[in-house]
């Protein structure tokens, strides 16, 4: 009996195939929650599902302020070994915090060395120049991991000159995102500009500095993609230090925000506009027609995409929420002209209307009404064939959104 019961023994699972059931959960979960749940509870199976499950699990960290001590202690006195998984830095922080005094700090941030993505938001103002000695060390030895990415630099200040931005850059960045961020008034001690030869994306969210203005700032000669947010009633310009290389161009705005100026005539083939508003949709369509009107370079663009959002209070509002076919022809009349240009291929509008209601079950749209409405406006584009249309209805209850409708043309 003995030797049947050893014969019917279960085997282990081969370690390929372990790596390969816990690669597959962890890339294709349903939702990144049960995913975690997988992972937390395969790294308990046994010691090697731990060390398969170790990457994931470690792939990305956020640290705050409320948990910065007791994490990175964590990470430099128990578990130095994880420091290797770590990919993504999320760092959230007060500079006053009393955990930024530790001797340790520098060396526990400096084992990050495959570190790729770091996004360092302070919960309020931060200027590096006025940051504890231990803090900078720390800050600038993660700036410069040998294997960094991409970095998110939001809610920071700088001196007049922009000096301290260059030099947090490193040689390695291949995006860059700078977020609302501020002048600090001093004066910086200046720098040569920096080369950036492997930054191919580079976004201007909220940036109130003059490095907007500056002639040089940093060279990035194979820039290829530029998104950009600015301040409603605030000017801004396309800063004259970007290359010719820039293929892409991505403008976030509302209706109520200025128009930039485009005094630096780079010719992306590919532009793309956010747009969104409270209001009706003739100040969106005109804001997009004047802004594709003022472009320098409407002869080299080839894909064309509007993304625009109208956010629709059901009981402040007596017109309904969906556009009027004397607005799409508003646009339609600006569209074909582009495409009379011949380097247009493809437009894509995708139209979203948020409806804030009491309940749900008020959504309803008239689906024929609105497609007949559509045809209308932008007959002579759809006959051409350039233009793909989205018009997605979604409810808004208690902050959760739902979608209602959606057809395309």
């Amino acid at each position: 009996m003995l030797d049947v019961e050893q014969k019917y023994q279960p085997q282990a699972l081969p370690s390929e195939l372990i790596e390969e059931i816990i690669a597959v959960a962890a890339n294709s979960g349903p939702t990144p929650r049960e995913v975690s749940q997988f992972l937390a509870a395969g790294s308990l199976v046994s010691r090697i599902w731990n060390i398969f499950c170790r990457p994931y699990i470690f792939h990305t960290i956020t640290i705050s302020f409320r948990d910065a001590n007791a994490r990175l202690s964590f990470l430099h006195f128990q578990a130095p070994y994880l420091s290797q998984h770590i990919r993504t830095l999320d760092l959230h922080f007060w500079p006053s915090h009393r955990f930024l005094a530790e001797e340790w700090l520098p060396e526990c941030l400096g084992r990050l060395t495959n570190l790729r993505v770091l996004r360092f938001e302070p919960e309020r103002s931060f200027n590096l120049l006025r940051a504890p000695a231990l803090l900078t060390a720390g800050i600038m030895t993660i700036l410069f991991a040998p294997h960094l990415r991409k970095l998110v630099l939001r809610g920071w200040t700088f001196v007049t000159d922009a000096s301290d931005l260059l030099s947090m850059l490193s040689p390695t960045l291949e995006e860059l995102v700078i977020w609302d961020v501020s002048v600090r008034d001093a004066a910086g001690k200046g720098s040569t500009t920096i080369r950036l030869e492997a930054l191919r994306s580079l976004g201007l969210i909220n940036v109130s500095h003059p490095l907007l203005g500056f002639g040089n700032f940093f060279e990035c000669p194979n820039l290829q993609s530029l998104v950009a947010r600015w301040p409603r009633f605030h000017e801004w310009d396309v800063p004259l230090w970007l290359p010719d290389s820039l293929s892409e161009l991505r403008l976030r705005a509302t209706h109520e925000c200025n128009i930039p100026n485009f005094e630096r005539v780079v010719k992306p083939s590919i532009v793309v506009i956010d747009l969104g508003s409270h209001d009706s949709f003739l100040p969106l369509f005109t804001w997009s027609t004047d802004c594709i009107n003022r472009l320098p370079f409407p002869n080299s663009i080839q894909r064309l995409t509007l993304n625009i959002e109208r956010n629709f209070l059901v009981q402040g509002h007596t017109e309904g929420p969906y556009p009027e076919v004397s607005d799409y022809t508003l646009l339609a009349r600006c569209l074909r002209q582009l495409v009379e240009l011949g380097a247009l291929r493809s437009i894509n509008l995708n139209i979203k209307v948020v409806e804030v209601l009491p309940t749900s079950d008020d959504l309803a749209i008239d689906e024929p009404r609105e497609l007949a409405k559509l045809k209308i406006g932008f007959a002579a584009l759809l006959e051409a064939n350039v233009l793909n249309v989205d018009l997605v209805l979604q409810g808004s209850e208690d902050g959760d959104l739902g979608t209602a409708a959606y057809f395309s043309l």
